[in-house]
């Protein structure tokens, strides 16, 4: 694979752990965590602003930063300096607060702004720093289409998040705390790191259910309607066994654990 963006066991502090990823043409990271928990500091250090505390990293394709908007430009200059975007202007708020000044413009339209160099590019790196948690969800979706098709011609992106709803977007994941990377993988791994799923059985022959869930690793408790069990992903085959072979089960509910879930399982 042709790789933009390779770290060989870089971390951002002197001692702790380490990570080492590769990132191709069209492919995506997303560096998530709480504030404070060092998501800027990893996002400058790859786009190779500053220097890794530990580790090796290599760039091969060109980089973009957003900058800070020039004050009392019009967004009007940006529809005319980036024609291409002209379906985006028509089909957002954009066009409406073509005459406000940047130095005026709702959070929401000044991230807008500062990305749309970004949304032109069909090669390289974009590096977004927190600029997608402030679009509002109109906004989110027309430059989330945009990057999608930005990413179909090669171009890479790597941004920091807050938000749980945008992960399942990225091809990559990267979850920070306390300035350094307590995992990473993809969202599919994030789902399986140490969050179990719950199994609601109803069922009036409990000792039976219990007797065949036990060689699964899974947590059994009782309830007014029978059982409830949790067990990491892959038990609920227990739970098909016990449709299959118990014919007073009536219903086995299988939750999977939320995005939010598992990240909060990361300690």
């Amino acid at each position: 694979m042709n790789r933009l963006l390779s770290m060989d066991r870089l971390a951002i502090r002197p001692d702790g752990p380490t990570l080492s990823l590769a990132l191709g043409p069209g492919e995506s990271l997303a560096i998530v965590g709480p504030g404070g928990s060092g998501k800027t500091r990893l996002l400058r250090t790859l786009a190779g602003f500053e220097k890794p505390q530990q580790g090796t990293l290599e760039i091969k394709g060109d980089v973009f930063l957003p900058l800070p908007l020039p004050r009392r430009t019009r967004l009007q200059s940006f529809a005319q300096q980036f024609p291409e975007l002209g379906d985006l202007f028509a089909t957002t708020s954009l066009w409406e607060a073509r005459q406000t000044p940047t130095n005026e413009l709702t959070p929401s339209l000044a991230a807008a702004a500062e990305i749309m160099p970004a949304l032109v590019r069909t090669q390289g790196i974009v590096f977004l720093d927190g600029h997608l948690d402030r679009l509002d969800p109109w906004m989110l979706e027309a430059y989330k289409a945009r990057l999608r098709k930005q990413a179909a011609n090669g171009l890479s992106l790597v941004a920091t998040t807050n938000r749980p709803d945008l992960l399942e977007g990225f091809s990559h994941l990267i979850v920070m705390r306390r300035h350094e990377a307590r995992f990473s993988g993809t969202c599919e791994d994030l789902l399986r790191y140490g969050v179990r799923h719950e199994l609601q059985v109803e069922t009036q022959r409990q000792p039976g259910v219990r007797a065949l869930v036990e060689p699964f690793e899974a947590t059994v408790e009782e309830t007014n309607y029978g059982l409830r069990i949790w067990a990491k992903e892959g038990q609920e085959l227990a739970a098909r066994l016990m449709l299959e072979g118990y014919g007073d089960v009536r219903l086995v509910v299988h939750r999977a654990p939320s995005i939010v879930e598992a990240l909060q399982a990361i300690p």
